[in-house]
């Protein structure tokens, strides 16, 4: 189903005025599938304040762009080709797919990670794919309790 766009222009480019914005339009929408924020100007503080709120204080989808990748006249048709596969993928679409001939097929990946030199955490990770085109995936992160343990 597709909802209509909703437009919010702001008043100044302060990262406040943005997660204001943001807030009172993502928390009085609770179905909103995803926020888009253009920006004139590239600000790391803002983006990651925008990103903060949108990720763990409100989770939605997003979408950030500075205005001025979008002024390239030559490479502009890719470059929102680009944005438009990213927000397709943010929703839960699939970008590519291949025929595979198998039939009733997980595929599993298990790996471990560990940080530091035998004092740090080991994190064990699983993916496995959930669909028969293997293009949607089930993925969970596991930290161990010992730093040696390799339990996955």
């Amino acid at each position: 189903m597709i909802f209509p766009a909703r437009r919010c222009e702001l008043p100044n480019d302060r990262t406040d005025t943005y997660i204001n914005a943001i807030k009172s339009t993502v928390s009085n929408d609770p179905g909103m599938q995803l926020v888009v924020t253009l920006f004139p100007t590239l600000r790391d503080d803002r983006y990651a304040a925008v990103k903060k709120v949108l990720c763990y204080e409100l989770p939605c989808a997003s979408q950030c762009i500075n205005t001025k990748t979008l002024r390239n006249e030559n490479k502009n048709r890719s470059i929102v080709l680009k944005i438009l596969l990213q927000m397709n993928c943010k929703l839960g679409g699939t970008l590519w797919a291949l025929k595979i001939p198998l039939q009733s097929t997980m595929i599993v990946g298990i790996d471990t990670y560990h940080e530091g030199a035998n004092r740090g955490k080991t994190v064990g990770g699983l993916v496995a794919s959930i669909n028969a085109s293997f293009t949607r995936y089930y993925s969970r992160p596991h930290i161990q309790e010992s730093a040696k343990e390799e339990l996955v």
